[in-house]
């Protein structure tokens, strides 16, 4: 059975989503009319690596830090869920900012062991300020470095300040580059800090089955991840609780963004995915997560079928 071979964490389970992966990028990318020459194969083989990298480090979060069982459900889910939704090959900012929004996470998370704590605020905040060159409202993620630093270490000052150093450090290293290729000053050009709530794009005949499942994933998701929660150690439940405070702001930022795009719904994945492993971790008749997986497998790839013939 799909559920039971997935309950586990062995290579041979990440060779087959690696498998799954390569498979429907290949769908994608026979779907678009790109030029096909040596940049574009390299921008092509960039984004597959990128999606590669992402999955293992969501694996690595929720088994490091106990959100899920050692399965490897948080990697399939995620790997999906941007088939479902990544539909632009060419257009891989996207990818760049899950990345680093997830090597962010990471090292959130790890300030609970009270290591380096200042050079992982550090790296975070580097890793946000990055984000925020792609989109401006990206630095809402910097709610999430203070809730890790006010939830797992001792109050100190000088930790709230890291933060704006680490964005300082981002605009010098865009200053130095701008100054090196084009001999001007970088002062955020390419940078809007508009807002619009008219998101009716998501509902448009392109969007609009990505996006109901996103929706109907999300209660399915956050209800059985409530119940996880409620059931967890003390140990384990301020994680969890970073993931929830993770989610608000990845639903946040597409509703309020005035860059709206089919590729918007990918920043809510990150924290769907982590969540995601827990239905399929409850004890409920097995059929029905077999039948849940097998849609959410197959579904990538009747959309790409589907795309083809139209």
């Amino acid at each position: 059975m799909l559920s039971s071979f997935f309950s586990k964490s062995k290579p041979i389970n990440f060779i087959m989503i690696s498998i799954y992966m390569v498979f429907v990028y290949i769908l994608t990318i026979l779907n678009t009319s790109l030029e096909f020459n040596f940049f574009m194969i390299s921008k092509i083989i960039g984004g597959c690596l990128m999606i590669w990298i992402s999955m293992m480090l969501i694996n690595i979060i929720v088994k490091k830090y106990e959100i899920s069982n050692k399965n490897t459900f948080t990697g399939l889910i995620y790997t999906i869920l941007v088939f479902v939704i990544y539909n632009k090959v060419e257009n891989q900012n996207i990818l760049i900012v899950n990345l680093l929004i997830m090597l962010a996470v990471l090292n959130v998370l790890s300030l609970k062991n009270q290591l380096g704590v200042k050079q992982k605020i550090l790296n975070a905040s580097i890793c946000i300020g990055i984000t925020v060159l792609f989109s401006f409202w990206n630095i809402l993620y910097v709610v999430v470095i203070y809730a890790g630093v006010f939830t797992f270490i001792a109050f100190n000052y000088k930790n709230l300040i890291i933060p704006v150093i680490g964005f300082i450090a981002v605009y010098i290293m865009m200053l130095c580059l701008y100054l090196g290729m084009y001999d001007e000053v970088y002062l955020f050009q390419n940078i809007t800090t508009k807002t619009s709530l008219n998101n009716m794009m998501f509902f448009t005949a392109n969007n609009l089955w990505p996006t109901l499942l996103l929706i109907g994933m999300l209660m399915v998701f956050i209800s059985t991840f409530l119940f996880k929660y409620n059931r967890s150690s003390t140990k384990i439940k301020p994680i969890m609780g970073i993931t929830f405070m993770l989610l608000f702001i990845s639903v946040l930022i597409p509703l309020i963004n005035i860059d709206k795009n089919e590729n918007s719904l990918l920043y809510i994945i990150i924290p769907l995915a982590i969540m995601g492993a827990s239905f399929f971790e409850l004890k409920i008749k097995r059929s029905i997560q077999e039948i849940s997986l097998w849609f959410l497998m197959l579904l990538p790839i009747i959309i790409q079928l589907i795309a083809q013939r139209g």
